[in-house]
């Protein structure tokens, strides 16, 4: 994938890896998942770039979450039928 593609309010597909998998060891994503970028910001060192998965799945009582509406589903080629969230942790 392009750097280029990776932009503050874009929906692209990364190897996303939920907190519960680092915490068992692991270190790379099971597989590619939508995540919304939420900002990218550049640095000289490397940008920094905060991702925010997207899941049908019902977060914890623990978990911020919010509900993607169907036109940004469209808008982003995600299924319309299911619930989306958008998880922010």
């Amino acid at each position: 994938m392009s750097n280029d593609l990776i932009q503050t309010a874009s929906v692209i597909r990364y190897p996303y890896l939920w907190a519960r998998e680092a915490e068992r060891g692991e270190t790379e994503g099971r597989k590619e998942r939508p995540v919304a970028v939420g900002v990218r910001m550049p640095r000289p060192d490397g940008d920094l770039v905060l991702f925010f998965p997207i899941t049908t799945k019902q977060p914890g009582a623990s978990r911020f979450a919010v509900e993607v509406p169907v036109i940004e589903k469209r808008r982003a080629g995600l299924r319309c039928r299911s619930q989306t969230l958008d998880h922010l942790r």
